[in-house]
């Protein structure tokens, strides 16, 4: 797989190495490969406009029990020998993403107006200053708790955008 950084949906999750390249193990390389180093996706993520999630894996050893209890070292003299790879918790996490049991969000109350007013105008102006706040919820053990991010962005636009800016957390 090769990543795509034009396209929003994809998520790099497991990148090659900067000498890594993709190609038949048995076959002579006759050809540049099409995947070559951090552009090889080894584990890729998409989650769609309606919100659907899927996961693609250039291994399926990689979910393999021996993948998982084998133990691993970095190719360089003196490095540290652990007992595990990571492979496990990778998956567990990947599955928890996929099946919507972590990374989910969901938008309660949202309401906007200029300050000093109450109700919404049909459009702004430029000058206008616009109060605007939002709630936002995750979901994490089957319940909906207060999302306690602060990088979240709020971006106003025409026919590019106009104004970015942070929302501060309130509460």
């Amino acid at each position: 797989m090769v990543a795509d950084p034009d396209n929003p949906l994809v998520l790099d999750i497991l990148t090659g190495s900067s000498t890594s390249y993709s190609f038949f193990p048995d076959k002579p390389i006759t050809q540049y490969p099409h995947a070559v180093g951090k552009n090889t996706l080894l584990i890729a993520g998409l989650q769609a406009r309606n919100n659907a999630r899927v996961v693609f894996s250039g291994s399926l050893d990689f979910f393999s029990d021996a993948f998982f209890n084998s133990a691993v070292q970095k190719a360089t003299p003196g490095s540290k020998r652990y007992s595990q790879t990571g492979n496990y918790e990778l998956a567990v996490a990947l599955s928890r993403w996929v099946f919507k049991e972590e990374g989910v969000l969901r938008v309660g109350a949202v309401s906007h107006h200029r300050v000093g007013e109450r109700a919404p105008p049909n459009a702004y102006t430029v000058t206008d200053l616009v109060e605007y706040s939002i709630v936002i919820e995750k979901l994490a053990d089957g319940k909906w708790v207060p999302f306690d991010g602060d990088d979240i962005q709020l971006e106003f636009v025409r026919i590019d955008p106009f104004v970015r800016t942070f929302l501060k957390r309130n509460g």
